[in-house]
């Protein structure tokens, strides 16, 4: 996975424009290999203007509960409605429920289950990520989802605090 990279870094606007992962291509995944109580110091070492999100992957395993999870987590509008197009508009559009920020930051922890039992979906997961990543940048704001754990079928970039 190479030498992680710090929580900071992977986190700095700068870092968009080399933001890959292992394969080459674009990534604003990264993974925390550390415990429930360390990963939440994450919502403590964000910058000052960033959102924090917390997710649990325990409560990810389907794509029903996929949308469940972040829906109630990011405050999704009364429009939204459990399928791909309506999730991926509602990402792109957290600003208007969360607020505007610097930066918005999921974190998911026991991420080894998101889409556990959907595995097949992980790779459309994925992409959503790497959509809202290349967005958000032309808005001068970062978009970051940190992963905790060892998650399968998920290319990201290993980071530390």
């Amino acid at each position: 996975m190479g030498e992680p990279l710090a929580l900071a870094d992977f986190l700095a606007f700068s870092y968009d424009a080399e933001l890959r992962s292992a394969d080459g291509s674009r990534t604003a995944l990264g993974v925390m290999q550390v415990d429930a109580a360390e990963f939440s110091g994450i919502r403590y070492r964000a910058p000052e203007g960033f959102r924090v999100r917390e997710l649990r992957g325990s409560r990810m395993r389907t794509m029903p509960a996929l949308y469940d999870e972040f829906a109630a987590a990011l405050q999704f509008p009364y429009y939204f409605r459990p399928n791909k197009d309506s999730f991926d508009e509602c990402l792109l559009d957290i600003d208007d429920t969360l607020g505007e920020a610097e930066g918005y930051i999921l974190a998911i922890r026991d991420a080894d289950q998101l889409l556990a039992n959907a595995p097949e979906e992980r790779e459309w997961f994925v992409s959503v990520v790497e959509e809202c990543a290349d967005f958000w940048p032309s808005r001068t704001v970062v978009f970051r989802v940190i992963l905790q754990g060892k998650p399968q079928g998920v290319g990201a970039v290993p980071i530390r605090f």
